[in-house]
């Protein structure tokens, strides 16, 4: 199950393939001005997340996450711009399966 994890999503998404393009129509963008709303979302999706207890950690996540944020910057002395872009990607379901007693489906 595919889901956007910023506050005011609903329903599932779906992974689309249109000759070689990867995208996810539905999935949100939200633009950010500075680094205290960038944690308000990450806080907020990480709230959004599936967790469960295992064995092994009492809140472990049951969902990968992953964050994508571009960053568009211009010199205002020099007018020069730059731009990139960084992916955090946070995979579940780190523990071993035998020691965290956890099953798939």
């Amino acid at each position: 199950e595919l889901r956007d994890l910023l506050p005011g999503a609903s329903g599932k998404l779906k992974i689309s393939d249109a000759k070689g393009v990867i995208s996810v129509p539905g999935l949100r963008a939200t633009r950010v001005e500075d680094a205290e709303q960038i944690e308000a979302l990450l806080v907020a999706a990480n709230r959004a997340r599936s967790t469960a207890a295992t064995k092994m950690n009492e809140h472990s996540s049951r969902s990968h996450f992953i964050f994508r944020l571009h960053l568009a910057g211009k010199n205002a002395r020099t007018g020069a711009t730059t731009d990139g872009e960084l992916n955090l990607i946070d995979l579940a379901g780190s523990e071993r399966t035998k020691e965290s007693g956890v099953g798939g489906d």
